[in-house]
């Protein structure tokens, strides 16, 4: 028989949601603007596959406190993941570089 789920357990799947299939959602706004100029989207596509193990220890950071983690390394990735990020976004601005059509 199936239990429901808990509290705690609505909770993190939340929290996992929200970061897993909210940022790459709203990381479609920038990357339609720099598909719309022509620059490549790349960096994109590298910078989603960190979002969902993001999420992932993000739920265990805020809702697991006797289980030993490896903190240090959790926040080390959560900065490289928030560059990646910061990087796709920067990405679509023409600063100082020619777009993929005007290269052509």
């Amino acid at each position: 028989m199936k239990r429901p789920f808990t509290r705690l357990e609505k909770k993190q799947l939340l929290i996992f949601a929200l970061i897993a299939f909210g940022i790459p959602y709203l990381m479609g706004i920038p990357m339609a603007f720099g598909y719309q100029r022509g620059t490549s989207l790349d960096f994109f596509a590298n910078a989603q596959m960190y979002y969902p193990a993001a999420g992932a220890i993000v739920v265990f950071l805020l809702t697991k406190t006797e289980f030993p983690m490896p903190r240090r390394f959790f926040y080390g990735y959560l900065v490289l993941t928030v560059l990646f990020a910061i990087s796709s976004v920067l990405s679509v601005l023409k600063i100082g570089r020619a777009s993929c059509r005007e290269r052509v």
